[in-house]
């Protein structure tokens, strides 16, 4: 099913953020797990003529500012610090992963991108390109070529998902998406994926930006790496 908007001189405005878009059609597109097409096996919709065609500025100098000075950060400052109102969540999340440089292990390029990802003494620093708010802190451990993660650290607020099985799917998105570089599908509340497209495209690009592409209420996390190397090799043996 494709759901069509038409847009003209879009402005929304968010903490003193504007995203201005110019004229254009967007087509939100809806797949289901057993469509042919859909090589997720997973209910998501397709926002990416939305948050691929964004563009982000902020009115307010000090996030700017915020952002170029955390772009060029090692992220020491987080070190020994937790999210603010804070609850622990435990976790079983695996990926193939040698190990990791410390200091910053992602840093986000463009201001379209909303998360710098920072490695000090065994912790994994998720933290907002914009705002330097830091989101998430993970314990990590390299066993095996493998990096495990077995619980999260994560700040409660109402601005932030306060379900535990979100959190993990965000963190485990992330990665993914950010470290890994995998185009998946990203978690939204079961709440949310009832609203209409636009919305969904609007929370999604507030949450992750131009790394946001497929909005998903199902469980992200079954998409693995290893499915993703095989998918990337079975495309190439048949072309």
């Amino acid at each position: 099913m494709i759901i069509k908007f038409d847009f003209k001189d879009i402005k929304i405005r968010n903490n003193g953020v504007s995203l201005m878009e110019d004229e254009n059609e967007y087509h939100f597109i809806w797949y289901e797990a057993k469509d042919k097409e859909n090589i997720f096996s997973m209910k998501f919709l397709d926002i990416r003529s939305f948050t691929q065609n964004m563009v982000t500025t902020a009115t307010d100098p000090k996030i700017a500012e915020t952002f170029v000075t955390l772009a060029k950060s090692n992220g020491e400052q987080y070190k020994n610090r937790l999210p603010e109102n804070h609850s622990t969540i435990t976790c079983n999340l695996i990926y193939p992963c040698r190990g990791a440089d410390t200091g910053s292990i992602y840093t986000a390029p463009a201001m379209e991108v909303k998360w710098h990802i920072f490695y000090h003494d065994d912790f994994f620093f998720f933290v907002r390109s914009w705002t330097g708010e830091l989101i998430h802190r993970t314990q990590v451990s390299f066993e095996n070529n493998f990096l495990v993660i077995r619980s999260i650290d994560s700040t409660r607020n109402e601005l932030r998902f306060n379900d535990d099985e979100l959190i993990i799917r965000e963190v485990d998105f992330l990665l993914k998406s950010h470290l890994f570089k995998i185009h998946i599908p990203h978690p939204v509340s079961k709440k949310m994926i009832k609203e209409e497209p636009l919305r969904i495209a609007i929370s999604s690009f507030s949450l992750y930006g131009s790394k946001a592409c497929y909005a998903s209420a199902e469980d992200t996390t079954i998409f693995t790496y290893e499915k993703y190397v095989d998918l990337v090799q079975s495309t190439q043996n048949k072309e």
